[in-house]
């Protein structure tokens, strides 16, 4: 949402600043999830795997992202994530009333 607030080079550091704390804060509690999933023997190949499925993604991301941004803009760009994340919440708001 910060990114849609302006396009000046202050609204994009404190855009990547804000996804590198939510990126960081993610990444680290579910690497302590995930590693207290599997029994001893099993952790260095369960997050062996899990480090190469998450780059991988993050790699076709990355490389994906440029041709998005050509073809759908700056604006379009930023409502996909925010119109997933409501729709993720909105999910889990009902699955909660259940």
């Amino acid at each position: 949402m910060v990114a849609l607030s302006g396009i000046s080079i202050e609204h994009f550091y404190v855009g990547l600043i804000l996804l590198g704390l939510g990126w960081n804060f993610g990444f680290i509690a579910s690497t302590a999830l995930l590693t207290e999933t599997y029994e001893a023997h099993e952790k260095h190949t369960a997050q062996g795997l899990n480090d190469t499925t998450l780059f991988t993604a993050v790699a076709i991301g990355n490389l994906g992202s440029g041709i998005a941004y050509e073809f759908l803009g700056w604006e379009t760009m930023n409502w996909i994530p925010s119109l997933i994340s409501f729709s993720c919440l909105a999910t889990l708001f009902l699955l909660h009333q259940r």
